[in-house]
């Protein structure tokens, strides 16, 4: 075999290899669903009084929150000192034992749009139980279905009724009277006014008897008014002025003198017969 024709080996190219990016893929996140919770239906006791007589009845309010909207549910309590059955509902006229007695013999209310109830209840403790500090607790149930609920429990005082005790009248003391005694004032005695003696009138011209050992004569006062002239005529009427010629009387023993009154009527007397003696000599 002819060296020359010995194959030369060619020498290949040598192909290397050049990474390629790798494409990474980034994991989003899902989001998660979570549902709202519906709210928990509640029931709760309100208006509680302190404390009741034994045998009383009192009423209660049960409050409903998220129940079923627009659903017609029983409602009632029970309770006791030591046991629940010492408590009576009041419905449609009976009464009932709250604990066990007949769902259909318990008030019924329905609930309004947002599934809540307010209401009351009249319950009384059992008049042959004890007194004492009750618990008390409150359930509603719906009237289609056995879904209920219980309240917490409360507490309220159950007084005993006593016996009022009989009062004894006690004796009352009857006072003594006390005797006043009035004086009576003496009565004024009024004086009796002296009543004034009336003097008898006397004659137009009173005639008096002077002290004189002789008789006296009356003269005319015609007499004693000077004689008029001849010319002047003679004076009417002048006749009927003398004066009446006194009897003379004796004299026995002491004449008193007239008294002042018997002389100024006569001074009076005399006062009243000048103006006439004038008028009848001026005629």
């Amino acid at each position: 075999m002819d060296p020359t024709d010995t194959p030369t080996a060619t020498p290949s190219a040598t192909l290397t290899p050049t990474s390629s990016p790798t494409a990474t893929l980034t994991p989003t996140n899902t989001p998660t669903f979570t549902p709202t919770p519906y709210p928990t239906i509640f029931l709760s006791l309100d208006n509680i009084p302190p404390q009741v007589q034994r045998g009383q009845d009192f009423p209660i309010t049960l409050i409903l929150s998220h129940g079923a909207i627009n659903t017609d549910y029983y409602l009632k309590a029970y309770g006791g000192v030591s046991d629940n059955y010492s408590i009576e509902v009041f419905y449609n006229g009976i009464w009932s034992n709250g604990y066990n007695g007949a769902w259909v013999n318990m008030p019924k209310f329905r609930s309004n749009q947002n599934g809540e109830i307010n209401e009351n209840i009249t319950l009384r403790s059992k008049s042959d139980q004890s007194g004492g500090t009750y618990n008390l607790t409150g359930k509603i149930k719906e009237v289609n279905s056995d879904n209920s609920v219980t309240s917490s429990t409360r507490t309220i005082l159950v007084a005993t009724p006593t016996s009022i005790p009989t009062n004894t009248p006690t004796a009352t003391k009857t006072p003594t009277p006390t005797t006043i005694t009035f004086t009576t004032a003496p009565t004024a005695t009024p004086t009796p006014r002296p009543t004034s003696t009336p003097i008898p009138p006397l004659s137009p011209v009173p005639t008096f008897v002077l002290p004189t050992d002789s008789p006296v004569t009356a003269t005319p006062v015609k007499e004693l008014i000077e004689t008029p002239s001849p010319t002047a005529g003679e004076i009417l009427g002048l006749e009927d002025l003398v004066l009446a010629t006194p009897t003379p009387a004796p004299i026995v023993g002491k004449i008193s003198p007239p008294p002042l009154s018997i002389i100024l009527i006569v001074l009076g007397g005399l006062f009243l017969l000048i103006p006439i003696i004038f008028t009848q000599l001026h005629r």
